[in-house]
């Protein structure tokens, strides 16, 4: 028997959804990169209501990947700059992964940044996540200097030209 599996990505302010889960895979999503987001003060991020800085009125959208109606991924960006919009929290659980829900995410946020009149966009990350990056690099993205504080000995920062 053939079992169906069916993939979404939800929007927060197309399709308001409870972010319970998503506070659940930013936490999950922390844990899996074992870097301390102190730096980031990732704290008050999931101390403030979702979506917070990712919210529509800030510039932002806030994302959840959903496999056969279990949320298993997200992705958020805000405002960093009048043109610049910044992707953080790009996450699939491992069990999740295979699906392409990364790419999705992703794309999407990559979509709407577009839409929402962005120039670029930016991300920040470890070269200890290997898939992330591969992703990226397939997307267009391109490595450029230092745009934040990063505190991982393994960091890069790239941007995409919208």
């Amino acid at each position: 028997m053939d079992t169906a599996v069916v993939a979404m990505i939800l929007t927060y302010s197309q399709t308001p959804f409870d972010t319970a889960p998503v506070v659940a895979l930013f936490k999950e999503y922390n844990a899996f990169i074992g870097i301390d987001l102190t730096f980031q003060d990732f704290d008050s991020e999931l101390a403030a209501p979702l979506p917070g800085k990712y919210s529509k009125a800030n510039g932002g959208e806030l994302y959840v990947a959903m496999l056969n109606d279990k949320p298993v991924g997200c992705v958020a960006y805000y405002r960093f700059a009048p043109d610049i919009a910044e992707i953080k929290r790009l996450f699939v659980q491992p069990g999740a992964q295979g699906h392409g829900l990364g790419r999705k995410l992703m794309q999407a946020a990559i979509d709407d940044a577009r839409k929402a009149g962005y120039q670029q966009v930016y991300l920040d990350s470890a070269m200890r996540l290997g898939p992330a990056r591969k992703l990226y690099d397939s997307m267009g993205f391109e490595e450029i200097a230092a745009y934040n504080v990063n505190e991982c000995d393994d960091a890069y920062h790239m941007a995409l030209a919208l």
